[in-house]
C-alpha cells in the first residue's frame, strides 16, 4: 500500500490573505465583576473605579443602571461597553447550582467508603475495632513505627482498640484531619 502525506523533507507554503483587523471590543462589565457572578456590586464597582483612579456617584450610578432596584446592575441593566463575551446562559447556571450539591454529597459518601475501606483493610480480624498489633502492622507495612503517643491519640477511652468512630473522629466531617 503506498504511503499517503506530505514526506519529511517537504516544504509547504501556505497564502494567507488578512481581510480585516479590529480592535478586541472593550468589555468594561467583565472587567468591574470581580467575582464574575455577572452581576455588578456596589463594593466590585467602586474597587473598579478606584484601582482606575476615576471618581464616579455610585448613587447616581446605581439610580441609572439597576432598573430592577436589587442592589445589582445585571448584565441586562449594563449600559457601558460589554464587548462581544456574554453570560452563560440562565438554565446552564440554575443547572450548575443545581449540581453543585449533589456533587458534594457524592464526593462526601466517596470519602465515607474511602475511609471505611481503610479501616476494614486495617481491621484484620474483622471485629469491627483495630487493636495495637493490627495497627502496628499496619505502620510496618508502610516502613514506619508507631509511636505510644500516636497510640494513646488514636485510643482516647484507653480500652485497647479504635472503634470506627474514634478513627474518624467525632466529627465525621473532619474525618480527614484526624487521619
Amino acid at each position: 500500500m503506498p504511503q499517503q502525506g506530505v514526506g519529511s523533507d517537504a516544504t509547504l507554503r501556505y497564502d494567507i490573505e488578512v481581510l480585516d483587523i479590529q480592535a478586541p471590543l472593550p468589555n468594561d462589565f467583565v472587567n468591574i465583576d470581580a467575582n464574575k457572578d455577572w452581576k455588578i456590586s456596589r463594593s466590585e464597582a467602586q474597587r473598579y473605579f478606584e484601582e482606575e483612579g476615576k471618581v464616579i456617584d455610585l448613587d447616581a450610578l446605581w439610580d441609572a443602571e439597576d432598573k430592577n432596584s436589587d442592589g445589582y446592575i445585571s448584565w441586562k441593566e449594563f449600559t457601558g461597553p460589554k464587548g462581544s463575551e456574554e453570560p452563560p446562559k440562565k438554565q446552564r447556571q440554575e443547572k450548575k447550582k443545581k449540581q453543585e450539591p449533589q456533587k458534594q454529597q457524592a464526593q462526601q459518601q466517596q470519602h465515607k467508603q474511602t475511609v471505611g475501606s481503610l479501616f476494614q483493610s486495617m481491621d484484620t480480624d474483622q471485629d469491627g475495632k483495630i487493636s495495637k498489633a493490627e495497627l502496628a502492622r499496619m505502620f510496618e507495612a508502610v516502613g514506619q513505627k508507631m509511636t505510644l503517643e500516636f497510640w494513646a491519640e488514636s485510643d482516647p477511652d484507653g480500652d485497647g482498640y479504635i472503634t470506627f468512630e474514634e478513627f474518624v473522629g467525632s466529627n465525621e466531617g473532619s474525618a480527614s484531619d484526624e487521619l
